[in-house]
């Protein structure tokens, strides 16, 4: 962003966002985004530098506050199972929100921005994992499982239904349950079913 008005780089990133969402990268148009904007179009280059430079920094905005809701909800003292589910929550509505087409077709489009973005995830993807290790450590979760193994189930999930035909809620639902089940079976001394871990997917 070349640009030093906050307050307008929000609001670019804001409709970029919901532009990009419904119609694609290819679809998104400069035109409209300065009109959604409120902008000029001289003034929303301005901003935005290039297509490319908008698209990264919408991209990257959405994935760090991912990954600062997800410090958030490591640091927060509290039961250690329930925060896993909270996490668990987390994720589904963000991916619900903003991953699957989009992203696929963002990093088709522009691989350097995958490449960025990998970078971050790998920050998150420690931090998630280090989490797990505690649970293991702390006899919250079962002793022979693995913290790196248990991460990649838990991405096996989300890429299964990523990948389905299933789009919106019902997505989100299919990704907390399948959630809830991987904590039910990594879970030390619970007496709560599958379902009942999974069960508050069907209120989002």
């Amino acid at each position: 962003m070349k640009f030093n008005d906050k307050q307008s780089e929000e609001r670019v990133l804001e409709k970029a966002a919901d532009l990009l969402v419904r119609r694609g990268v290819r679809g998104c148009n400069m035109e409209q985004l300065a009109a959604e904007s409120g902008l000029a179009k001289n003034t929303l280059y301005r901003i935005i530098g290039s297509k490319e430079q908008l698209i990264e920094s919408v991209v990257l905005s959405r994935y760090r506050f991912m990954k600062t809701k997800m410090v958030e909800i490591i640091n927060q003292e509290g039961d250690y199972l329930q925060t896993l589910e909270t996490m668990a929550d987390e994720f589904a509505v963000y991916i619900n929100t903003f991953y699957g087409d989009f992203f696929h077709e963002v990093f088709r489009e522009y691989p350097g921005i995958e490449k960025t973005v990998r970078r971050q995830q790998d920050e998150m993807t420690t931090r998630i994992i280090e989490y797990l290790r505690r649970g293991i450590t702390e006899g919250y979760l079962r002793k022979d499982l693995e913290p790196e193994s248990m991460f990649k189930y838990l991405q096996a999930i989300i890429l299964f239904f990523v990948d389905s035909e299933l789009k919106g809620s019902e997505q989100s639902l299919k990704i907390r349950e399948g959630f809830g089940c991987l904590l039910y079976g990594a879970a030390v001394r619970t007496s709560q079913s599958c379902s009942e871990y999974g069960g508050r997917g069907s209120e989002m």
